[in-house]
């Protein structure tokens, strides 16, 4: 079989069959487009129908692959994390506005999600702290966007870290990343360096409709009790007591804002 029988016969997504192509033969997608006519071997073409089954479970592409971009960059991720959303990618871009320029926003990031910025107290930081880590796509982000503070992710599942940490190595920023084991409003309440939050936490109510995708992804991560307000309530209220919190950036429903 040659690459356009594959990509004329699939049952899914022309661009998801590109892409899963592209992922087994190790090239991108547009050479996979300007060598349609390549043949494939049958362990290839065993490979790629395997993973075309997979996606047409619903399985996220991004965990197929192990990849996800993010805020122009490739990152890796696993089902151990949420797949990093182009929303989130709203709430770099206010983080960044809001390191430079300290002031209260909010702003529509996507279909009833808004980023919000906050300050707290007058002063400088000296930390940035992402709550939630994940794959450690906003605390990477933020240090390859040149933020000079100290970056400290933090995140309750050991498995996620070691994804985050896998990101970190592969932009070479490991020295500017610390990543912690610890529930996130409990590192807040201690911390007693100056530091700002910049954090993307699980908001979804309990009983949310979600599209079926999420429903690959970890719970933890996504859904946050019955009104999606169980780690922002606690989040916020450490962040509100501690003298040494600055500020905070976060991501959430527009009607928990």
């Amino acid at each position: 079989m040659i690459i356009r029988d594959l990509l004329t016969g699939a049952s899914i997504d022309h661009l998801d069959v590109e892409l899963l192509i592209a992922h087994v033969l190790d090239h991108d997608r547009a050479w996979v487009l300007a060598h349609d006519e390549e043949a494939l071997s049958p362990d290839q073409e065993s490979a790629i129908n395997e993973l075309i089954k997979r996606r047409i479970s619903g399985e996220p592409l991004a965990y197929i692959t192990g990849l996800r971009s993010f805020f122009g960059r490739t990152f890796h991720v696993s089902p151990d994390v949420l797949i990093p959303r182009q929303s989130t990618e709203g709430l770099i871009t206010l983080a960044l506005e809001f390191l430079d320029h300290p002031q209260n926003r909010t702003v529509t990031i996507d279909n009833g999600i808004v980023a919000v910025s906050k300050v707290l107290r007058s002063g400088q930081w000296k930390v940035i702290v992402d709550v939630g880590t994940g794959s450690g796509c906003i605390a990477v982000t933020l240090a390859l966007e040149g933020r000079r503070e100290r970056i400290i992710g933090v995140d309750t599942s050991k498995a996620a870290l070691k994804i985050a940490e896998q990101n970190a190595r592969k932009f070479g920023i490991e020295s500017a990343i610390s990543f912690v084991c610890e529930d996130g409003p409990a590192f807040v309440h201690r911390l007693r360096e100056p530091f700002v939050i910049v954090s993307n936490p699980p908001y979804v109510p309990l009983f949310a409709e979600i599209d079926a995708g999420t429903g690959f992804e970890p719970k933890s991560a996504v859904f946050a009790g019955k009104d999606g307000l169980d780690v922002i309530r606690p989040l916020v209220q450490a962040a509100i007591m501690n003298e040494a919190c600055k500020g905070i950036v976060l991501e959430l429903r527009e009607d928990q804002a």
